[in-house]
């Protein structure tokens, strides 16, 4: 459908036209997996009366956190890591990580920046939050922007990370973007927010 409005009026006929989508009620049927990530099974009931199913990826911490860490000079901390996934096989991104339970948003970030890097953050503002695929996950992506940060201990990684870090300017930051070897996509997501803030 096409919409030749403009503003509010164009944003209400779009709600209109989702009303009909939104699940009224779900269920599920089976879930299948190993310990990290699980298919869960589900079937939904659609407020215009339709049933749909549909198969969820399940991960045994569903919401994660995205650090931008900059440092007091103004330089951006990256970490390398191998991701077997990947066509390299290994990626150069920005700190992430799941957020435990109990844990606020900002406390997972913080954390998550001191294991991968050392580095604490004295100020951390959330930027932006969106579900990392809508198409089969309830998980939720929470972009931090840490500034002023840092080094104030050595990295503390899980037996399964190896993950090494580096500095980088903001102008070599952009150019890793350009050249295309920034692959993750909350990263590239991130460096978008600090190209709109360098205009």
């Amino acid at each position: 459908m096409c919409y030749n409005r403009s503003g509010e009026n164009m944003i209400e006929e779009i709600l209109k036209d989702m009303e009909p989508y939104q699940t009224t009620h779900h269920q599920i049927e089976g879930i299948d997996g190993g310990n990290f990530l699980k298919i869960s099974k589900e079937s939904f009931t659609l407020q215009n009366g339709e049933h749909i199913q549909r198969e969820a990826l399940v991960k045994r911490n569903n919401d994660a956190v995205v650090m931008i860490p900059e440092t007091k000079q103004h330089r951006f901390l990256m970490v390398i890591q191998p991701r077997p996934f990947t066509e390299r096989g290994v990626t150069i991104e920005f700190p992430a990580g799941y957020v435990e339970k109990e844990e606020t948003f900002e406390e997972s970030a913080r954390r998550e920046l001191e294991e991968e890097t050392g580095y604490h953050a004295e100020n951390m503002k959330e930027i932006a939050s969106y579900y990392q695929d809508v198409s089969c996950s309830r998980a939720i992506i929470h972009i931090f922007h840490a500034t002023d940060a840092q080094k104030i201990t050595e990295q503390h990684l899980d037996d399964s990370e190896m993950i090494t870090f580096v500095e980088v300017t903001q102008e070599e930051l952009f150019e890793l973007y350009h050249q295309g070897l920034i692959v993750d996509a909350n990263t590239a997501f991130a460096i978008q927010y600090l190209l709109t803030l360098s205009k």
